[in-house]
């Protein structure tokens, strides 16, 4: 299989050196990545949270403050690189800022010839060197070896080479977050089979698909959650931190000169974004701080998936599209935002802590994501096992030594490469959303260690504890939810109760929960406020390439969702949007970017 790969890239690569021409010198190429590294450049490799968070807040530069995260796939990586083709040089993302934080034009910044900054997460050991190698920062995802365990228990007891291989697993399993998502066969192996071509691509809408979203879930929840509680400040403290700010304001000799302010250091928010996509402009105006100094300050902004015209499942007149989702992760401002303030309580305006609901609506999600994919797993295992059964895999003798019982009594999601699996922006991320914003809560409150300890303690009855908490266990006979499904919930309180847009509603609105401030603190911050962006300014795929733009309209980031396959790129090339080059011959060569493409488009 790994010769057929080979040969497949290099059937590839003779199609790009016989399809692209050199440029004439009115077309210039540009260099994909820099041509030479930066000595105070941080580490670009890390396989843990631990390493990785330090470095996060040098890549998201003042004023905007919003790190860029995306999720790659070998099968993808020509997508990824037309993407960061755009990033660099037409969008300009991670570049020095236009715009100081008033909102007001600046000079223009100097020319860098540096990597936009980005976190690129992926589980190909392979993508994740050569991305790194080139200076992108790359969280590897990479799970535990077992086979590396399962050969320590053949050892002796006395052999040095045992207590290594055992020492080498448990230190994967301290680094990896998702120890109890893999136990459950609920995530894709991060070391492939050999004879599996892992650079093909997953098809939409399969079990195996649908894992590889719920990895992205789980990055996400550990992400933003990780951000949140290093970034937590107390609100009395913000509160003292005002009035020294207050009192030095009135005190200050404005004839002399502006007063120095010291900018902001950390993240102010997380922007998740697919890389099928290309970047006309940068969509920083419609997420940051500065550019909304009156605006709602919300929990959650993201690109909608469908006509606001057109109702959910649940009620709901937009769809969230995973493709471009921002979340706060800091509250610095928030409380300019916050609902009256109660008399009852004075730090009322300063508990009002968007980026806690932020972290709140991801872990929500990720309970409802992996629900949903136990109960696809436990479907998908019950076919395989009426089709093995009845010989349908097994030339037509279910009693052939081709048919293993193990692989139909407990498969993982990579041994049922066809089973299908629901969408979760419509069965988990939807419905998580809605039921953030209503004022009661649906889902447990918790607190970001234990949710963190529940995914990778390496004991699955952690996290089964909480989906009983939440009622999204199974049953252990029927294999379905004991409860509702969170699709369920949101259509029942749907029905009950719509949700109330009205902002007047927010002030008295309060929820217990649990965090540092103790178990029974408030925050008038719910309903979690959640922001569509334009339509028309962030168009799904299918109304921009099918012209169903309103006259006029030019959208700020272009997705090429609901193609398929390589019919992404088609697309991207038909409209003008493909501007990655390869430069060179089928052994030897780099990826450049075609600086007429990102003018014209």
């Amino acid at each position: 299989m790994r010769v057929w790969t080979l040969l497949g890239t290099v059937v590839h690569l003779l199609y790009l050196v016989t399809a692209y021409r050199d440029p004439p010198a009115d077309e210039p190429l540009l260099p994909l990545f820099p041509r030479c590294s930066s000595t105070s450049a941080p580490p670009t490799l890390h396989t843990s949270l631990a390493s990785l968070l330090p470095v996060l807040p040098t890549l998201a530069p003042a004023p905007d403050n919003t790190l860029l995260v995306t999720l790659a796939t070998p099968a993808f990586k020509p997508l990824l690189f037309n993407w960061l083709c755009f990033l660099r040089y037409k969008a300009r993302w991670g570049q020095q800022p236009t715009h100081n934080e008033h909102g007001e034009r600046v000079e223009e910044p100097e020319e860098e010839d540096e990597t936009p900054k980005v976190l690129v997460v992926t589980s190909d050991e392979e993508l994740a060197y050569e991305l790194s190698e080139q200076g992108v920062v790359v969280w590897w995802v990479a799970g535990p070896d077992w086979s590396e365990f399962d050969a320590a228990e053949d050892l002796a007891e006395d052999d040095p080479v045992k207590w290594e291989l055992v020492e080498k697993v448990e230190r994967a399993i301290m680094d990896d977050p998702f120890t109890n998502l893999r136990l459950l066969d609920l995530l894709l192996p991060s070391q492939p089979d050999p004879d599996d071509d892992a650079t093909r691509v997953i098809p939409w809408g399969t079990l195996k698909y649908q894992s590889l979203m719920l990895e992205r879930t789980a990055v996400m929840s550990t992400l933003i959650g990780a951000l949140v509680e290093s970034q937590k400040s107390m609100p009395l403290w913000r509160k003292e931190q005002d009035a020294i700010w207050r009192e030095r304001i009135l005190a200050h000799d404005w004839e002399s000169g502006p007063m120095d302010v010291e900018g902001f250091k950390g993240v102010k928010g997380v922007l998740m974004v697919d890389n099928d996509a290309v970047w006309l402009s940068s969509p920083s105006a419609f997420i940051s701080h500065y550019y909304r100094p009156t605006g709602p300050f919300p929990s959650i902004v993201y690109a909608p998936d469908m006509n606001p015209n057109t109702q959910n499942a649940w009620g709901k007149h937009t769809m969230p599209c995973a493709c471009f989702f921002y979340s706060r992760v800091s509250d610095a401002g928030a409380q300019l935002a916050a609902p009256s303030s109660s008399s009852t309580h004075p730090a009322d305006m300063y508990l009002y802590s968007p980026s806690t609901g932020a972290a709140k609506v991801w872990r929500d999600t990720a309970l409802c994501h992996i629900s949903m994919l136990l109960q696809a797993l436990e479907t998908g295992r019950k076919q395989s096992q009426w089709y093995r059964a009845n010989g349908a895999d097994c030339d037509g003798d279910p009693n052939s030594s081709s048919c293993n019982p193990q692989l139909y009594l407990s498969p993982s999601v990579g041994q049922l490469p066809k089973a299908r699996a629901p969408s979760f922006q419509a069965t988990a991320l939807g419905p998580a959303l809605f039921l953030a914003e209503q004022a009661l809560p649906h889902l447990p409150e918790l607190s970001h260690d234990r949710f963190m300890h529940a995914l990778g303690s390496a004991d699955v009855d952690d996290l089964n504890e909480i989906l009983d908490e939440a009622g999204l266990s199974l049953d252990a006979y029927t294999g379905t939810p004991k409860g509702k499904t969170c699709l369920q919930l949101a259509q029942e309180y749907q029905s009950i109760c719509p949700v109330s847009h009205d902002p007047s509603a927010l002030s008295s609105l309060t929820i217990s929960y649990f965090d540092s401030f103790g178990p029974h603190a408030t925050r008038p911050h719910t309903p979690i406020r959640i922001e569509p962006l334009p339509f028309d300014l962030f168009p799904p795929g299918m109304r921009f390439f099918d012209g169903g733009l309103e006259p006029g309209a030019r959208p700020c980031v272009v997705h090429a969702n609901y193609a398929t396959g390589m019919k992404k790129e088609e697309l991207l090339r038909e409209k003008g949007l493909w501007a990655l080059e390869w430069i060179g011959d089928e052994t030897q060569g780099e990826w450049m970017c075609d600086a007429r493409i990102m003018k014209d488009a």
